[in-house]
């Protein structure tokens, strides 16, 4: 699986692009700023889900990761937004992926297994699969 990452906080960047690789994803990308986030997801190619911040820059009342939300969606690129648990969801993004902070290894194979669930990944890498089999237990 492709991925990307739309994360201003470092540490859980690092954390979260460690677990996906661990995974069998790749990560092809990762973005620290609205504008850097904007340019890779109109550029990028062949993306399977992007993580998103909703709080990206601090940006709580209206948060930035929503628009990027959007902005994949009609790329048809599916999201998980990223955020802690003081950052309300808007009501456009219930129903998508989501990582409360901080997150584990195990939560976000969780994550990974409901959307390979929703889409077809016929050709996952077998430390992939052995994963995501492991999370759906």
């Amino acid at each position: 699986m492709r991925t990307v990452i739309i994360e201003d906080q470092e540490a859980f960047a690092l954390d979260l692009k460690r677990w996906l690789e661990q995974s069998g994803c790749i990560v092809l990308q990762t973005a620290t700023s609205f504008a850097s986030a904007v340019e890779m997801l109109m550029t990028e190619r062949e993306v399977d889900v992007a993580f998103i911040a909703l709080g990206l820059d601090d940006d709580v009342q209206i948060p930035s990761g929503a628009m990027l939300v959007d902005l994949a969606s009609s790329r048809a690129i599916p999201a998980v937004v990223v955020t802690n648990s003081m950052t309300p969801i808007p009501d456009q993004l219930k129903g998508v992926g989501l990582l409360t902070k901080p997150f584990s290894g195990e939560q976000v194979a969780t994550v990974l297994a409901s959307i390979t669930k929703r889409r077809d990944f016929p050709s996952l890498p077998s430390g992939e699969r052995n994963i995501l089999s492991r999370a759906s237990m």
